[in-house]
C-alpha cells in the first residue's frame, strides 16, 4: 500500500492574492497531515513536459511521489497545446505507478534506460 510523501505545494483554492505554499501529500493529493497513509495512492496521473530533460522530470516525480502515482511525460512545451491525457497528440511516454514506493536504486535503473 502507498506511503505518504509530503511536499510543498501552492494552494490554488484561495484567491490569487491569498495563495500560499502549504504542505500536502502528493501521493494521496490531500492537504497535510494526510490521513491516508497505507491506503492506495491516487490513480490520477501527473503530467509534465520534458523541456528540462527526462532525467530531471523523473527525479522530481520520484521526490514527490516515490513512484507511487503514474506520470505522463509530454514531448515539447505546454505552449504546444497538449491535452492532459495519455492520448495527447505528442505521443507522450507513460510511466506507470509502482504498487510500493520505488527505492533510490530502482530510480537509478529507470534513469539508465
Amino acid at each position: 500500500m502507498a506511503r505518504c510523501v509530503e511536499v510543498d505545494v501552492l494552494d490554488t483554492d484561495a484567491p490569487a492574492r491569498e495563495q500560499v505554499i502549504e504542505r500536502a501529500c502528493a501521493v494521496h493529493t490531500h492537504m497535510s497531515p494526510c490521513p491516508h497513509d497505507g491506503q492506495p495512492a491516487s490513480s490520477a496521473a501527473m503530467h509534465a513536459d520534458t523541456l528540462l530533460g527526462r532525467h530531471r522530470v523523473l527525479v522530481d516525480w520520484w521526490n514527490k511521489t516515490r513512484g507511487q502515482r503514474p506520470i505522463v511525460l509530454h514531448r515539447g512545451s505546454w505552449a504546444d497545446d497538449h491535452t492532459l491525457s495519455a492520448g495527447c497528440r505528442c505521443k507522450p511516454e507513460v510511466v506507470l505507478a509502482s504498487p510500493e514506493p520505488i527505492t533510490r536504486e530502482q530510480l537509478g535503473q529507470m534513469l539508465r534506460l
